[in-house]
């Protein structure tokens, strides 16, 4: 069996988590094809509830308001896993049935029909010579990111230069030349050929 429900639900925030529970259990309610998992959605729905009405009291609440709001919280969580297990055996890799049940939908890197171009969240030019490090940003669906450098000059646009095929999103590159600007661009590869737009470009004095 293929799993296909996202938990990325257990991330939210209070408020939207809460609108979540009750969009989902509303759905598994009104649709027939969910009846076998009555009692569980029936569960889910007690600490749904339970957990709103944690929320408004806890406006204004203290200490013990914050404790039974999280109590409640927890426990709501565990009832939409649960959900989201029961989901999953009976969806048996059928994404359209994960959807109805109000779930969101994981997807395999080959689901993916264009890749976004990284960003390069930070490069670093290190104290060792010739040294810098980057970090890009998580592409969707990327298997692997590709690296192109060249030696910035003034009025003239140089040949870039492959740097290499990377999978990690955090990687040091060496024997730069000490003195010179480089000019650094990267993009994320994904299967069947796949590939996004190069990044903006970014650059840095090596030492």
């Amino acid at each position: 069996m293929k799993t296909v429900v996202l938990s990325a639900f257990t991330k939210l925030g209070q408020d939207s988590l809460a609108v979540y529970a009750k969009n989902a259990i509303t759905l598994m309610t009104e649709d027939p094809q969910f009846a076998p998992l009555s009692k569980e959605v029936g569960e889910a729905k007690k600490a749904s509830d339970a957990f709103e009405i944690a929320l408004a009291n806890n406006i204004n609440g203290g200490r013990t308001a914050t404790i039974e709001k999280d109590k409640c919280k927890s426990n709501m969580l565990q009832q939409l896993k649960n959900l989201a297990t029961l989901v999953d055996l009976m969806a048996n890799g059928d994404e359209a049935i994960v959807m109805a049940a109000g779930f969101d939908v994981r997807k395999s890197a080959n689901s993916y029909t264009s890749l976004d171009a990284p960003n390069v969240l930070k490069l670093v030019n290190e104290t060792k010579a010739g040294l810098v490090t980057f970090n890009l940003s998580k592409v969707l669906g990327a298997n692997i990111y590709g690296i192109e450098r060249r030696i910035k000059i003034e009025n003239e646009d140089s040949p870039w230069v492959n740097g290499d095929y990377t999978s990690s999103r955090k990687r040091s590159i060496e024997d730069l030349e000490s003195g010179k600007t480089y000019q650094f661009r990267f993009r994320a590869i994904g299967s069947k050929g796949l590939v996004s737009p190069w990044s903006a470009i970014v650059e840095t004095l090596v030492s």
